[in-house]
This record gives structure tokens, C-alpha cells and sequence, in this order.
């Protein structure tokens, strides 16, 4: 007699979700379009943006589960991702853009090289990437070339240079992986508070920036070095986009404090009302940032929307 064992039940991650191809165009073509009418800022998107694009795939396909949070949030999280290490990549001397077969070409040392400094990029080879070129239109203003490119290997290594290299990697990837916590821990939203771990995050990525420079002051004759800066770019980017997140933060609080005072504007409006829209509104950014961007008589309309259970 055969006896089935069963383990312990894995718990679904409700965040994660299979998109269709199908799915994953109109959210491409979605950003295309809010970018166009203006919703693109120098780091990222204003605030409300994900329930614009949440709409947009409701009405693209209305029985759909697909939610600004977490799946639309989540997806677009993994395509910036991915899009920096294959836009690094592809400034790299031997590893190139094959347009296609939208797909990474790379000598084998180029390769292994890379790969130490981004471990993002180590399941990226040989698979396609049909969507680059798009995530080059809505992320960054990355071409598909190679400028300036940099020789990761050279011909002939001496053991120390080898060890300096080694060095220099292993502060680089420190420096990425810093980044990385960084994103996870930031990416739902634009308006999150900071959270009492804030000072030891930011202590942490201090370190991690200033050990990647001081080797690569200590071997900056070697092209390696190079590697390094493309990636102490990627840091010096996350820190300004510190800043435009606090800089949202302090919009979304000022608009909490101004918006029942927005509210009495509204002619016949009752002070019961103003009090369930105003709480509606402010424990949803998103839908505060869109009621202070329309103009009177929309501002009017959501009201009555909200009131009536429509919105």
C-alpha cells in the first residue's frame, strides 16, 4: 500500500499574479498615454497614478482582478528593475542589444564579470525582452546603444589586480545590494510614512556608498572601476528620489489639512458631508492628489460620486 505524505500547505502570496501578454500591453500602452498628459515626474510618476492605470485596465478588461496595489505597483517595480540592469548592461564592452531577437548577446568573460556586480542580471541572458524598448520611453531617457563603453576583462590579469578587482566587486555589490533594500522597502507608494528604521536604513546605505568609492580610489587605474560608477549612479539617483518622496509626502500632507476647507467651497454642501468625503479623501491619497488637480465643477461632480456610493 502506497502512502501519501503531505507537507505543510504553502501560503499563496496574494501580491504575485500571472499577467497575459495581452494584460501586460495595455499597462505598457497605459503608461505611455498618462505620460503623455503630463503625470511623468523627474523620478518617477505623481501621485495617483496607479489608480489611473488601475481604471484603464478595469475598463480594458472589466472582470479582471488586476488592483493598483498590489499588482500594478508590483509589476511596474519588477520592469524598472529590470530595465536598469539591462540598460547598465548594454554599456558594457562585449555584452550588446540584439533588436531582433530583443534579446542580451554577450562573450562569456564580459558576462561572468558583469554578473558580479548585478545579481539581477544573472537570469536575464538568453531570454527575450520584447518590452525594453518601451521601459526606455517610459522610464529613463536610456537609448538601445552602447555609449562610452567599458572593457570589464582584460587580457592579461596579475594576481593583484585580480584581488583589486575582486575587492572593488564585492564593495559594488554592497553598494547595489543597499539600493535594492532600498526600493523593496519604498516601492507601494510615493506617500508611505517613514517607519521608525528609517536611521538605520539610511546609516546603512552611507556605508555601503562609501565603501564602494574608497575602493574605488584605492584601484582607480583599473577599467573594473568603471562597472562601479554605473552602479554609485544607480545610488546617487535613489537618494534624490529620497528627496521627491519627501517632498510628496509634505504635498499630500498640506492637501489632508486644506481639503475640508476646499470642500466648504462647494454650495449646499452639508457639514455631514463634508465630514465623509473629507475622511474618504484623506485616507486615499490617490483619489486627494485627483480631486485637487480637476477644476470647481469636476471637483463638484466627485463629490456627489463619492456621496452616492458611484465613485
Amino acid at each position: 500500500m502506497e502512502l501519501m505524505l503531505k507537507g505543510p500547505r504553502k501560503k499563496m502570496d496574494k501580491r504575485r499574479r500571472s499577467w497575459s501578454i495581452k494584460e501586460e500591453e495595455v499597462l505598457i500602452n497605459a503608461l505611455k498615454d498618462i505620460i503623455s498628459k503630463g503625470w511623468k515626474c523627474e523620478n518617477g510618476f505623481k501621485t495617483g497614478y496607479l489608480r489611473l492605470l488601475e481604471r484603464v485596465m478595469m475598463k480594458a478588461f472589466p472582470n479582471t482582478d488586476i488592483r493598483a496595489e498590489p499588482h500594478i505597483n508590483s509589476k511596474i517595480h519588477v520592469w524598472k528593475k529590470h530595465h536598469g540592469s539591462l540598460a547598465s548592461m548594454i554599456r558594457v564592452d562585449g555584452i550588446s542589444w540584439d533588436d531582433s531577437t530583443k534579446m542580451i548577446k554577450a562573450r562569456e568573460d564580459a558576462w561572468n564579470s558583469y554578473v558580479k556586480i548585478d545579481s539581477n542580471a544573472r537570469t536575464m541572458i538568453g531570454k527575450s525582452w520584447p518590452f525594453f524598448p518601451d521601459w526606455c520611453e517610459i522610464f529613463g531617457k536610456d537609448r538601445i546603444i552602447r555609449e562610452n563603453a567599458v572593457d570589464f576583462v582584460h587580457e592579461i590579469e596579475t594576481p593583484d589586480k585580480g584581488k583589486e578587482k575582486e575587492d572593488a566587486a564585492a564593495a559594488a555589490a554592497a553598494a547595489v545590494e543597499a539600493c535594492c533594500i532600498f526600493d523593496e522597502e519604498n516601492e507601494m507608494s510615493v506617500c508611505q510614512p517613514e517607519n521608525g528604521g528609517g536611521a538605520h536604513t539610511k546609516k546603512k546605505r552611507k556605508a555601503a556608498a562609501a565603501a564602494a568609492a574608497a575602493a574605488a580610489s584605492e584601484c582607480s587605474s583599473d577599467p573594473f572601476v568603471e562597472a562601479i560608477n554605473v552602479f554609485c549612479d544607480k545610488l546617487d539617483a535613489r537618494f534624490e528620489d529620497i528627496a521627491r518622496r519627501i517632498g510628496y509626502e509634505y504635498d499630500v500632507s498640506t492637501a489632508r489639512r486644506q481639503v475640508y476647507a476646499e470642500l466648504g467651497k462647494i454650495p449646499g454642501i452639508s457639514v455631514k458631508d463634508k465630514l465623509t468625503v473629507a475622511r474618504f479623501l484623506v485616507n486615499n491619497t490617490g483619489d486627494l492628489d485627483l480631486f485637487f488637480s480637476l477644476p470647481d465643477e469636476d471637483k463638484v461632480e466627485m463629490v456627489r460620486l463619492i456621496l452616492t456610493g458611484e465613485y
